[in-house]
């Protein structure tokens, strides 16, 4: 029986199995809608979202696989439960339907208890993936929250203590302390900027805003190119830690890619190695090869490593390893975001890494037919 008064869309097109079916349903407390094919249930669904889709397989128009993949290929949609109705016998429909990733059916004929056991069953299954999604959320949420008060608070600090230091020295400041001062400001002001670019460049990942841009966008790039462009960026950031950064990259390989973002990945890789090695004249090593039909870029550093159990959870949003342990300055963004890059991209992460060993992470790009020449 019913807990709640929810809502079932029943799509079948033989009158008397969809009558009998839905007097079942209602007599048991369920709100039921009905649609004789597959467009008219999706008319139903723009005006009613239900909390469970019952549809059979073979009907006129729209028939249920067709239904099945429309309603998965809507964002607003696609958490709904589904069952099929099936034929006995009918092993190719089941197939079908599992290739779809459809994975609950109600073989005909089939009784009442069987039908409100399946349709409980799969609610209930639902409600539990909600509270569990909710609870998610509701971490995500503190993570952030967390976050924002620690990352915020440490360049505002900057920004702050410097403008003081500006403002009590008064106007007989000596040009040294002067530029020192602002030299402060202005890193404050970056760290504060890179933070909410971040931020902002996460959640247009996770809305899945950044698929049509990133691809709109793709060229032919060179892949040594690509990595030296990336080590200079990172060039002034190793120096200040005393890292050498060594680049080889074999010369004549090109991947189609867009070259930005890609770029941005490997920066975010070498930003991971550089905070995480250790001692004075570390060195963190970049290499790319032809690897197969595909393109490796590998960014080697020797720092604390990790151990096999947190690699798991390594792209998770706001994940930082062992961060009470190595302290260091950034939102631990940087991986998650690069991990959502890569996948949009159509590339590959690749990790090993041994707790005070070190660490290797790869990024793998299909090779162009111009690099196979």
């Amino acid at each position: 029986m019913a807990i709640s008064k929810q809502r079932i869309l029943l799509v079948e097109d033989n009158d008397a199995m969809r009558d009998g079916v839905r007097d079942i349903l209602e007599l048991a407390g369920y709100d039921v809608m009905t649609a004789g094919d597959g467009d008219q249930a999706l008319a139903l669904m723009g005006t009613h979202t239900p909390d469970l889709i019952i549809s059979d397989i073979m009907m006129p128009q729209m028939d249920g696989y067709q239904l099945y993949d429309s309603i998965r290929q809507n964002r607003a949609w696609n958490a709904v439960p589904f069952i099929f109705l099936t034929a006995k016998g009918e092993r190719a429909d089941v197939r079908m339907g599992k290739q779809l990733g459809a994975d609950d059916y109600l073989t005909k004929p089939f009784d009442s208890e069987d039908l409100l056991v399946a349709v409980e069953g799969k609610l209930k299954r639902s409600r539990q993936l909600e509270t569990f999604s909710v609870a998610a959320i509701n971490d995500l949420k503190s993570s952030i929250v967390r976050t924002l008060s620690h990352e915020f608070r440490t360049p505002l600090t900057f920004i702050q203590g410097y403008s003081e230091l500006l403002e009590m020295s008064g106007p007989g400041i000596d040009i040294n302390s002067f530029q020192e001062f602002l030299r402060g400001i202005r890193r404050g002001s970056e760290r504060l900027n890179r933070l909410v670019e971040d931020f902002l460049l996460l959640v247009r990942l996770e809305t899945n805003q950044m698929e049509e841009a990133m691809l709109a966008n793709q060229g032919e790039v060179s892949l040594a190119d690509m990595v030296h462009n990336a080590a200079r960026t990172r060039a002034s950031q190793a120096a200040e830690a005393h890292i050498t950064v060594s680049v080889t990259a074999e010369p004549g390989l090109i991947v189609r890619t867009n070259p930005v973002y890609a770029t941005d990945i490997l920066t975010r890789l070498l930003d991971n190695a550089i905070k995480f090695s250790r001692g004075r004249a570390a060195q963190v090593w970049m290499r790319a090869f032809r690897e197969g039909d595909t393109v490796r870029i590998d960014v080697v550093d020797h720092g604390v490593g990790m151990a096999s159990g947190e690699l798991p959870h390594l792209f998770n949003v706001l994940q930082q390893i062992n961060r009470s342990q190595y302290e260091q300055q950034g939102a631990g963004l940087g991986l998650a975001i690069a991990h959502g890059l890569v996948q949009v991209l159509g590339g590959q992460m690749l990790v090993t890494s041994a707790e005070g060993v070190g660490s290797t992470f790869s990024l793998v790009l299909p090779l162009t037919n111009a690099g196979e020449a």
